[in-house]
């Protein structure tokens, strides 16, 4: 494009246009100069002083000290003087056109037909949108607002005003400037004026800081029902409270309160960063255990609410609690960390031996996790499934058998349940003999195994002579044989093998330690099958094979055999 040797002049429509509006914002801005309230701060040589003076009252202290109370209320970003608190009105400033013969200028406009700032200091960023050229930028009261040549307005008072934009064709622009102020009086009280020059009422934003001021424009302080809001205003710079503040209502003992970013009082649960808390009806900060909504709350002494566990005092008696990510109270069966927990109704973790329902369970004395397998108690045995209950009864576990008492006592030594006698080693395992194949029995071997059960004991110390007699009456035989257990041993007792053991053989050791007797002729008795063997020692008894020969063989081995050789499986 050619620029001409001089501007062009623009048309009489739009310079009349331009005039009347600049005629009109001077004398607007003339008449906010002249307000008392306004003349009693003294003018600032710099666009910046005004932010400089309320900066500095403001930090003449603040009545409501945040001490060490946690903040949901994050220090101010650096702000970006292209665009920072103007309301913005309309997409496109007012556009009036050059008197340029091929009319280029038609479409010049700018990206806000109106501007209205909350305070000074405040700026925005104007664009310039179908320019020719570049651009020149003036304001029709820098009393009210500046431009840079950039195009950056900032309030520097209040009142109105017009920025105009000119390109180089002559076409102009104009966006319409409405500030208000917040200026202090003789008394370093704030007051807020509007565009008008008249005290804003009632409750008023400037930038973040909440006010309220009466009927008069006059700041209020203290506490404040607004619309059946409570707001805290400081006694010293008239800002509304925000985040928490210790503050005292009706010269009652100080409490802590918590106020959002519009200076409102909240109340009930609230989240501040990572913690949870609990204010009151009154907005107080609430400690202590409180029951809300059916379920057990803890909250410490900051207020924040207890989560995860937590070692706490209730009646008195300091106890570890549980509580979700919600601050609730957990009771019951609980997991946490992999480990099972179990928690009373109150809350408290309870250790040792707890029953649950018809179980059994064993929380450990450090740290109250519920223990599995096998545990010592008071030195006995005892053992706990994977689910935590207690073992009883015979068990097997790793393919050993154990014997687990009603009260989970593991047992060792002779056990008899079931009519049959166990003998349980010293680690309670029970002894096995391997291998036994009962087979089919001829009617020998049964009648050998029903004389058992029918012969009596001849006495004490009289195993041979028991076995005798079984095998006298089960096969008629009228023949005694004159020898003790030991000759019974060498004479008929030949095997130790588990696959040669028959139902009806003797089964015999020629020594053992546990008797006296025992020591000098050894003990007999009678294998019936299913694991079970029949012997005399007082009493006539059913003993499990393999504890028999675990008992009886420590010494000597044990071995089996027929009696009289008589093999009555044939």
């Amino acid at each position: 494009m050619t620029v001409p040797s001089a501007p062009k002049q623009a048309s009489r429509p739009a310079i009349a246009l331009v005039a009347a509006a600049i005629a009109a914002l001077l004398a607007m801005s003339f008449l906010a100069l002249a307000h008392p309230a306004f003349l009693a701060r003294p003018a600032f040589a710099d666009d910046a002083g005004a932010d400089a003076a309320l900066a500095a009252d403001a930090n003449q202290g603040d009545a409501f000290a945040a001490a060490s109370m946690p903040s949901d209320r994050e220090s101010d970003d650096p702000v970006d003087e292209a665009a920072t608190g103007a309301v913005v009105r309309g997409e496109e400033g007012s556009t009036v056109a050059g008197n340029g013969d091929d009319g280029a200028a038609a479409g010049f406009s700018l990206d806000a037909a109106e501007l209205a700032f909350a305070n000074a200091g405040e700026t925005h960023r104007l664009a310039a949108i179908g320019a020719s050229g570049s651009v020149t930028w003036t304001s029709s009261s820098d009393a009210v607002a500046n431009v840079s040549p950039e195009g950056v307005v900032t309030a520097t008072g209040f009142g109105t005003c017009a920025i105009t934009a000119t390109d180089e064709t002559g076409a102009v622009a104009i966006c319409a400037v409405s500030a208000s102020q917040l200026i202090y009086d003789e008394l370093d009280r704030p007051h807020y004026l509007n565009p008008d020059g008249s005290k804003a009422v009632g409750l008023q934003k400037v930038g973040a800081a909440i006010f309220f001021f009466d009927g008069n424009g006059d700041p209020r302080t203290g506490w404040i029902d607004h619309e059946g809001v409570w707001y805290l205003f400081d006694s010293k710079t008239g800002t509304a409270a925000q985040g928490w503040r210790r503050a005292s209502y009706n010269g009652d003992d100080p409490s802590w309160y918590l106020f959002d970013d519009e200076g409102r009082m909240l109340t009930g649960w609230q989240k501040v960063g990572s913690a949870s808390y609990c204010l009151g009806e009154s907005g107080r900060m609430r400690t202590g255990w409180i029951k809300d909504g059916g379920s057990w709350h803890h909250l410490s002494s900051s207020g924040a609410a207890d989560t995860g566990w937590a070692r706490l005092a209730w009646n008195g008696t300091m106890s570890w609690y549980l509580f979700d990510d919600e601050g609730r109270m957990r009771t019951g069966w609980q997991k946490d960390g992999g480990k099972w927990y179990l928690l009373a109704e109150s809350g408290r973790m309870l250790k040792g031996w707890q029953k649950d329902g018809s179980s059994w369970f064993r929380l450990a004395d450090a740290g109250g996790a519920m223990e599995t397998g096998w545990v010592e108690d008071g030195g006995y045995w005892y053992h706990l499934r994977a689910s935590g209950r207690m073992d009883t009864g015979w068990t097997k576990l790793s393919g050993t058998w154990y014997h687990l008492r009603d009260s989970g006592r593991m047992d060792t030594g002779w056990v008899k349940t079931g009519g049959v006698w166990y003998c349980l080693m010293p680690n309670g395992a029970l002894p096995t003999l391997d291998g036994v194949q009962d087979g089919t029995l001829t009617k020998r071997q049964r009648d050998m195994v029903a004389s058992c059960y029918t012969v009596p004991s001849p006495g004490g110390n009289l195993c041979s002579e028991w076995v005798d007699r079984v095998y006298r009456d089960a096969t008629g035989t009228s023949y005694v044989y004159p020898g003790d257990a030991c000759n019974m041993y060498w004479d008929f007792c030949n095997s130790k093998d588990p696959a040669d053991l028959k139902v009806g053989m003797e089964v015999a050791t020629s020594s053992h330690p546990h008797t006296w007797a025992g020591s000098i002729w050894g003990h007999i008795g009678i294998y019936i099958g299913n694991g079970r063997v029949m012997d005399n020692v007082g009493y006539i008894r059913t003993v499990d094979l393999g504890s028999w020969v675990w008992w009886y063989g420590q010494t000597h081995a044990v071995y089996w055999g027929w009696d009289e050789n008589d093999d009555l499986s044939k």
